[in-house]
């Protein structure tokens, strides 16, 4: 299971993945570490049946082995879940993680289609006129262009938290956290992440700059509710 190699889509930096590096690493570490055919493992003196896609899995070494929290870890995977990407079977011992679609990320015709794709569009350029070659590259630049201007884009109900959080730096990342929060945290309320951003300020006001939450660790994993419960409990 550990051993060989395993095949790394380039389209996966289109997808929504590319804003959300932590799901992103997550994500490519259970394909690397998913079992490529059915299999059994055993797991503290236990046997245990692997299909094609699947990996065991325990939060902990999950953590430990991506360098990325045990918190964090949750979201991630509850993210990849509610996008289709893996289902979880848990037991009060181990959780098998499997990843859906696993033939069309892994499959061995990916390998062949790739190439004869490869080889087609290579035979087809060579054929295309200079003229024609040098206004699909001006598009192409266009178009990438166009598409990394929108990545940051920044939307408006963001841009009214920005205004007040009290330290306004690694505002790409923020924004990040932002959109992660709006998607997935049900608790999600424009109002109250905008009053707790204000009570924190005030709360601030005059500390060091270095004392002051980054916004996007104020706004990870629902951390800015501990300011909405504080002002809930006192009001």
């Amino acid at each position: 299971m550990d051993r060989g190699w395993t095949k790394s889509w380039r389209k996966r930096w289109d997808s929504d993945l590319a804003a959300y590096p932590y799901a992103s690493h997550i994500f490519q570490y259970l394909i690397d570490k998913a079992a490529y055919k059915k299999t059994t493992t055993s797991f503290r003196y236990q046997c245990v049946q692997l299909e094609k896609g699947d990996v065991l899995i325990g939060r902990d070494s999950l953590s430990a082995n991506t360098g990325v929290s045990r918190r964090s870890v949750r979201t991630c995977l509850n993210y990849l879940k509610s996008t289709n990407r893996i289902a979880i079977r848990t037991t009060n011992r181990y959780s098998i993680v499997s990843i859906l679609k696993w033939d069309i990320y892994q499959g061995d015709d990916n390998a062949n289609d790739q190439q004869n794709g490869q080889q087609d569009d290579q035979q087809a350029t060579s054929k295309r006129p200079a003229s024609d070659h040098i206004e699909e590259v001006k598009k192409l630049k266009k178009e990438r262009k166009t598409n990394v201007s929108a990545r940051y884009e920044y939307p408006a109900d963001f841009m009214d938290f920005w205004s007040i959080y009290p330290r306004r730096e690694n505002k790409t990342q923020a924004r990040k956290e932002w959109e992660f929060e709006k998607a997935h945290n049900p608790k999600f309320a424009q109002e109250k992440i905008l009053q707790a951003a204000r009570t924190y300020a005030d709360e601030t006001n005059g500390r060091d700059r270095d004392r002051i939450k980054m916004p996007s660790t104020f706004l990870h994993a629902g951390t800015w509710l501990e300011k909405v419960y504080i002002e809930e409990a006192t009001a």
